[in-house]
């Protein structure tokens, strides 16, 4: 039991440590899946307000821009 302010909280039943150490495995694993997920996301929908600060990708977008303009102009 553990005291939170004036009432001692119960742990959940289903908070084990054998539980507690495969989330703790797992928790690096499933941050590199999301970290690729959305660099993922952001490569397919070129996405131009995002992708344009990403540092070697978004010498693209200033390329565009540039052949745009000489194309206008």
């Amino acid at each position: 039991m553990k005291f939170l302010g004036r009432r001692f909280v119960k742990a959940p039943k289903y908070l084990t440590p054998r539980r507690l150490e495969a989330v703790s495995n797992w928790s690096f694993t499933a941050g590199t899946y999301a970290a690729s997920a959305i660099v993922l996301l952001l490569f397919v929908t070129d996405w131009r307000v995002t992708n344009r600060f990403i540092p070697i990708y978004g010498r693209k977008f200033a390329e565009m821009d540039k052949a745009e303009e000489e194309r206008l102009n």
